[in-house]
């Protein structure tokens, strides 16, 4: 299989990235600007970052409250580096990724450092391709969690097509319920996206079904990430949210890669 490469980073746009390239574009293209207050307006596609939550939500911080917007506050602000290595500042939180391309794909390092303690949520969010008969491969029939558009937990099956867990033209969000580190899409052709992690520093993993009702064609993201909700504040009253600190950093990868 041909290698895979990140390309188009715009550190401007939230440094997201909108190629992924091996022997074919696994990332669906953005179409039309980016409306920077609101992420669902315009313009999805490509790869995001989430942080520090993905739901809008207010979290306890000190004596008072701090409000975090609809995709939390990575996506749209203006990240500093260049080639592989970026960073943004998000009020005293300072998130790093560096991308590296070997013979077999593309891995990506994160760290997360913070001025004070704190909690958190990242979650990666990237919008592939979902062409017709591409499968869902997780490994191993399990319960997940489904929180959008309507609460439910089924057992979802080791192979999947993504149809079979829509219910409407909604789309629909699931969270893993037990440990997993690696989601394969497969096109009919049995090419395939391999997308893995490290399942300590990321214990959950979400998918993101949308049939083309909000972005501008059908798009399935794969969301390794730090805690299994959408909203840091429900992650905080659940005890479930990891803490980022001085002397406290956080740190996790992702791999992704071409496979036959």
């Amino acid at each position: 299989m041909t290698a895979l490469s990140f390309g188009a980073i715009d550190l401007a746009d939230g440094a997201r990235a909108n190629s992924l390239r091996g022997a074919e574009e696994w990332l669906h293209q953005p179409v039309g600007e980016r409306t920077p207050t609101d992420f669902t307006a315009t313009s999805l596609g490509g790869w995001d970052e989430m942080l520090p939550t993905i739901d809008a939500c207010r979290v306890p911080r000190g004596n008072g409250f701090e409000e975090w917007g609809d995709h939390g506050e990575a996506w749209n602000r203006r990240w500093a580096g260049d080639g592989g290595s970026h960073a943004v500042e998000v009020d005293g939180m300072t998130l790093r990724r560096r991308i590296h391309h070997d013979s077999t794909g593309a891995r990506l390092d994160y760290s997360l450092t913070s001025d004070e303690v704190r909690p958190v949520q990242w979650a990666a969010h990237p919008q592939f391709i979902w062409t017709p008969g591409t499968i869902i491969e997780l490994g191993a029939a399990a319960p997940w969690r489904r929180v959008y558009p309507t609460d439910m937990t089924r057992v979802i099956e080791a192979d999947n097509d993504p149809a079979a867990l829509l219910d409407s033209l909604a789309g629909a969000k699931w969270w893993s319920t037990t440990p997993i580190d690696r989601i394969v899409l497969r096109r009919p052709d049995r090419t395939g996206l391999r997308v893995s992690w490290d399942a300590v520093s990321l214990p959950c993993v979400a998918l993101w079904i949308d049939p083309g009702t909000f972005a501008s064609a059908p798009v399935i993201a794969i969301e390794p990430a730090l805690t299994p909700y959408d909203s840091l504040a429900d992650a905080v009253e659940a005890g479930a949210a990891p803490t980022v600190g001085p002397g406290r950093p956080l740190s996790w990868w992702l791999h992704l890669e071409e496979i036959g």
